[in-house]
């Protein structure tokens, strides 16, 4: 694992979806998918015991295929730099 701390006068974003409905894709991302497979099903989920808020954003979809990245983008971020700490929280398999 490599991290990296970002320079001191660096700009920081926070996403999170409390304004966005449940049940729906949120606001303001775009979805893609590297590999093969399914696109991916991005949602945006209430639930309880989130480190902040109510709302999470959650990829919904089971497609199994091997090497497939579903990813959610922020359309309004351009960045040399990336720091993402997150939270995953793996939902059983059905």
């Amino acid at each position: 694992m490599v991290m990296h701390s970002p320079p001191s006068n660096a700009a920081s974003w926070k996403w999170d979806f409390e304004k966005d409905p449940a049940g729906k894709p949120p606001s303001g991302f775009s979805f893609a998918r590297t590999g093969s497979g399914r696109m991916g099903r991005w949602l945006v989920q209430a639930e309880k015991d989130t480190p902040s808020g109510t709302k999470i954003l959650a990829q919904l979809d089971t497609d199994a295929t091997s090497y497939r990245f579903p990813v959610a983008v922020a359309d309004s971020v351009s960045l040399s730099i990336f720091v993402f700490p997150y939270a995953v929280k793996p939902f059983p398999e059905k």
